[in-house]
């Protein structure tokens, strides 16, 4: 089983090696940008939340980590309020495979609801079909719209 947890600004170090791994991974550019990022979320929770996911039922630390997930918040007229981004979900590769993503989405929709947020949104890349599963089989639905970004 998994144990999930708030991430507070102590768990930087051990999240920063995650992260680095999940953008290797997924071929993104790890600048001073996302730690600067990272640092305002575990400070500022009104903009989003960071959770740790454990291999274990035991509280998640640097000693059995397996992953993590961050919600980011929005707002829409379209969805009536506040909106919640599963802006990043990892799991280290050697811990895939074993249910660990789909209790960190069931998960992530109980937080973003406590949050009072009327729709948890996500982001994934055409070519990754085992994620686009994985989002499916959790009841997310494709709107049939593209993701389009400005970068400012």
């Amino acid at each position: 089983m998994a144990a999930i947890r708030l991430a507070v600004p102590e768990d930087m170090l051990p999240l920063m090696e995650l992260l680095r791994a999940f953008y290797v991974e997924e071929r993104l550019a790890y600048t001073a940008g996302v730690q600067s990022a990272l640092a305002g979320l575990l400070e500022a929770p009104a903009r989003g939340v960071v959770f740790l996911i454990a291999t274990d039922a035991a509280p998640p630390s640097a000693a059995n980590l397996a992953g993590y997930f961050v919600l980011t918040y929005g707002y829409s007229l379209e969805r009536g309020g506040k909106t919640a981004l599963l802006d990043e979900l990892y799991i280290d590769p050697a811990h895939r495979r074993k249910g660990l993503a789909t209790v960190a989405l069931a998960h992530a929709a109980t937080a973003a609801r406590a949050a009072g947020c009327a729709a948890l949104h996500v982001e994934v890349q055409d070519t990754n079909r085992l994620a686009a599963n994985l989002y499916a089989r959790a009841g997310f639905q494709n709107q049939h719209r593209q993701y389009l970004t400005l970068t400012l």
